[in-house]
């Protein structure tokens, strides 16, 4: 079974300054940034390593194990970006944040973006 062929999306315009924002983003790629801690990728890793080796005896139950490890990857994932999120929500604080304390919770977002893009 052969997947759908998505189309292509339709290109935005450009915001001001993008322009130069995509020339910088491209002249130094973001550094990679773990979301989950040690010890859970430890776990996630060692469940992905059963369920591989338990492929050989049981096809059909090494498939479904790993649909329950990828699920519990993704909420575990979801998670830590929506804490992110939440916090990045309280940044600019006051019924009237200055300018530069938005042009700092920005600059926050751009960083979980970041994050997000390089997985």
């Amino acid at each position: 079974m052969t997947s759908p062929v998505l189309p292509a999306l339709p290109a935005l315009p450009a915001l001001p300054g993008q322009r130069d924002a995509e020339a910088a983003a491209d002249a130094a790629p973001p550094v990679p940034v773990q979301w989950l801690d040690r010890h859970r990728v430890a776990v996630l890793r060692a469940q992905w390593t059963a369920v591989q080796a338990g492929f050989v005896d049981d096809p059909r139950e090494a498939a479904r194990s790993a649909d329950e490890v990828l699920g519990r990857a993704l909420t575990l994932l979801t998670e830590q970006v929506e804490q992110a999120r939440h916090r990045l929500r309280a940044l600019p604080q006051g019924p009237a944040p200055t300018t530069e304390e938005l042009r700092g919770a920005l600059r926050e977002y751009h960083k979980v973006l970041d994050r997000i893009l390089i997985v």
